[in-house]
C-alpha cells in the first residue's frame, strides 16, 4: 500500500508472476594507500536489459556506473566513504524518466561483533531519479540511514539490513528491510 497526495495505491496480489532482472557485469579494483590502514576501490558496473521493459523486473534500458571508495580498515572496525554516479533513463513503476546522471554519496561505519560476524551502520544521500514531476515530494532528493548485520560462514555470506528514511518520507518506503546471500568464491 502507498499513498502520495491522496492517491493511493494497493496491490492486492502480486504484480508479476517471477521472473530474473537485468543481468549485470561488473568489474573492481582495489589498491592499498602506502602502508596505511587505508585503500581506494573503484568499481564499474553495466546493467544490460536484454529482453525490454517488465513491470518490476527491467526498465528497459541499459544503466551505467561508476563508484569510487575510501575505505579505512583496522584489526575489528571499518569506515568507508564512498560516491557514485549512474547513467539511467528508462521507466520506474510507469513513470518515463530521462536520460540522466544520478549522484549518491554514502558513509559507513563497520565493526566486527564475532569473528564471522559484523554490525554496520550507513548513511545515504541521493538525488531522486524522477525529475520530470509536478510533485515536489517525488523530485526531493532521498536521505537514508541503515543499520544492519553480516555474518560469514564458509563461501556464504548473509546479511540483514534494515533501512529507515530521515527526509522526504513520500519518496521512499518510510522503513525497509533487505536480506542477502552471497557466494565468495575468492579468499583474500
Amino acid at each position: 500500500m502507498s499513498s502520495l497526495q491522496g492517491v493511493d495505491l494497493a496491490l492486492l496480489r502480486p504484480p508479476v508472476g517471477g521472473g530474473l532482472g537485468d543481468p549485470v557485469l561488473g568489474f573492481r579494483h582495489a589498491r592499498r594507500l602506502g602502508g596505511s590502514h587505508f585503500g581506494v576501490v573503484l568499481d564499474g558496473e553495466a546493467k544490460l536489459a536484454l529482453r525490454g521493459e517488465r513491470l518490476l523486473l527491467s526498465t528497459g534500458t541499459d544503466d551505467y556506473g561508476l563508484q569510487a571508495s575510501l575505505q579505512g580498515k583496522f584489526s575489528r572496525q571499518a569506515i568507508y566513504v564512498s560516491t557514485s554516479f549512474v547513467w539511467t533513463d528508462g521507466r520506474v513503476l510507469g513513470v518515463k524518466l530521462e536520460r540522466q546522471v544520478i549522484p549518491t554519496l554514502t558513509a559507513a561505519y563497520e565493526v566486527g561483533v564475532t569473528p564471522h560476524t559484523n554490525a554496520i551502520l550507513q548513511v545515504y544521500a541521493s538525488q531522486s531519479t524522477v525529475q520530470e514531476s509536478t510533485l515536489d515530494e517525488i523530485k526531493a532528493n532521498k536521505y537514508q540511514a541503515s543499520l544492519g548485520v553480516r555474518t560469514r560462514r564458509g563461501p556464504l555470506v548473509y546479511g540483514f539490513a534494515v533501512t529507515e528514511n530521515l527526509k522526504n518520507f513520500d519518496n521512499t518506503p518510510d522503513i525497509g528491510v533487505s536480506m542477502t546471500v552471497a557466494w565468495v568464491s575468492l579468499r583474500p
